[in-house]
């Protein structure tokens, strides 16, 4: 697995799912020095620029000490794309979609590259829906960031993850 330096998350409207997922791999990169130079954002297939997230994401995220009110919403264009080594959509629809944009970029729906496959819901502006999300994408980014940590002692060790050794499990 080639290193991987710029991760972009994709929902569709780039105001609850993505941003928060990307919050929440900018908080583990923090104490792991692996990830610390891993620049992470987020984006949409259907945002519209500049809109705010949904008050039921950011007050799910700021629960657990973590702030996207900042954020504002992007739409996924081909030159974002092409921008990143690794683009992780919420459901598989939204990964056909950005490898449409003929990006030479590894796309993978989150679920599936962490290993637990299965789509990430989008929830209404709901505080408790949100939460639910949140916490479902804290174990996804969990495994993802096991994931990049095993491929980045590989790379360190000269040695090949073997496959399925880079799932959780």
């Amino acid at each position: 697995m080639a290193a991987v330096n710029r991760i972009l998350f994709v929902c569709s409207g780039n105001a609850a799912r993505s941003p928060m997922a990307a919050e929440i791999l900018r908080s583990l990169g923090v104490t792991r020095s692996r990830l610390r130079h891993v620049v992470v954002e987020s984006a949409g297939t259907h945002a519209s620029d500049g809109e705010r997230p949904f008050d039921g994401a950011i007050e799910a995220m700021e629960e657990i000490g973590l702030s996207i009110g900042g954020h504002r919403a992007r739409l996924l264009t081909p030159d974002l794309a092409s921008s990143y080594d690794l683009i992780l959509t919420m459901d598989r629809d939204q990964a056909r979609t950005v490898r449409a944009l003929g990006a030479r970029v590894e796309v993978a729906a989150l679920g599936d590259y962490a290993g637990i496959p299965g789509d990430v819901e989008a929830p209404c502006d709901s505080r408790e829906e949100c939460a639910a999300c949140r916490d479902h994408l804290q174990r996804l980014v969990a495994a993802v960031v096991r994931r990049l940590e095993r491929a980045a002692r590989a790379d360190r060790d000269g040695a090949r993850v073997p496959p399925g050794r880079d799932r959780p499990g």
